[in-house]
């Protein structure tokens, strides 16, 4: 009985541990707020984010704006010249959507490449169903660190798009390649990657205000 209760204890604990994990900071939050409006063009070219606006705008303070505009450094949206602090780059959209492109074109391939027998077949079956077959083509390409940057790339563009109701990992044209992946065409999986996530740079809506709230 005790050895029971000392189990649930753990796997509760465990259970809270990963919750506290997954739960974003507000830094994070800041910086998919900003990602969002950069990819949707609502932050444009060449506008200098000073840490003091964006953190009256955004309702929250200077520290996790901070932060956030470190993520978007190095996430490579905006960039930081000699007294003029963080500037958004030309051609954000353009850049993040060719990066992510290329990064599920990859790991389509590997996928494809590595991927035994039952994990194929579960993953057609996931397509066929709208299940969550992107992680799956992720989890099957056996590089934990492309599937991160890839599901890093597409943080921003989900903000806009599952608030539009199309979740990129639903779009039929991303069905459509998992199910190539799911055939070993390594080729044809290739190419639907790059088209499918290429695609969504027309479809991004404008980014709402869906993490942090702007003081009125």
């Amino acid at each position: 009985m005790m050895v029971c209760n000392v189990s649930t204890n753990i796997h509760t604990r465990r259970a809270r541990r990963k919750l506290v994990a997954d739960k974003p900071t507000l830094a994070e939050l800041c910086w998919l707020q900003m990602a969002a409006e950069i990819v949707a063009g609502e932050l444009p070219a060449g506008l200098r984010l000073d840490e003091i606006d964006q953190a009256e705008r955004l309702g929250v303070s200077r520290t996790p704006v901070r932060e956030a505009l470190r993520l978007l450094t190095a996430t490579g949206l905006v960039s930081h010249a000699n007294f003029c602090g963080a500037v958004v780059i030309d051609e954000a959209a353009r850049h993040l959507f060719d990066a992510l492109a290329r990064t599920e074109a990859l790991c389509a391939h590997l996928a494809a490449e590595r991927m035994d027998a039952a994990a194929r077949a579960a993953l057609r079956l996931l397509a066929d169903r709208s299940g969550p077959w992107l992680d799956a083509v992720h989890a099957g390409c056996g590089n934990p660190v492309l599937a991160g940057t890839a599901r890093t790339l597409w943080r921003p563009v989900q903000v806009a798009a599952e608030r539009a109701g199309r979740p990129p990992d639903r779009d039929r044209r991303g069905r459509d390649m998992a199910r190539a992946v799911a055939a070993a065409d390594i080729a044809l999986a290739e190419r639907r990657a790059d088209a499918w996530a290429a695609g969504w740079a027309a479809e991004v809506p404008p980014a709402p205000w869906l993490m942090v709230r702007p003081k009125p």
